[in-house]
């Protein structure tokens, strides 16, 4: 069985340094959540092999969680 990989950057990023701790924007929040409903809304995904890995950038974390909470898995 062939495996799926869906790579996806994070959302809308803040200007700032230093460049790990840069947060979403409110568009950037907006982004995450719309790309974890399209997500949630799939049928071809196997959720129950869904493994969830990100940076530890505080942007991709916080994509992260929004994907985290549309998919019930963990970030």
């Amino acid at each position: 069985m062939a495996e799926t990989l869906l790579i996806m950057r994070h959302g809308e990023a803040r200007a700032g340094s230093p460049d790990p701790a840069r947060e979403l924007t409110d568009r950037g929040h907006r982004e995450a959540a719309r790309m974890a409903a399209w997500l949630a809304g799939r049928d071809d995904l196997d959720l129950s092999r869904l493994r969830l890995l990100t940076s530890p950038y505080r942007r991709a974390q916080q994509t992260a969680e929004h994907i985290a909470d549309a998919l019930g898995v963990t970030a």
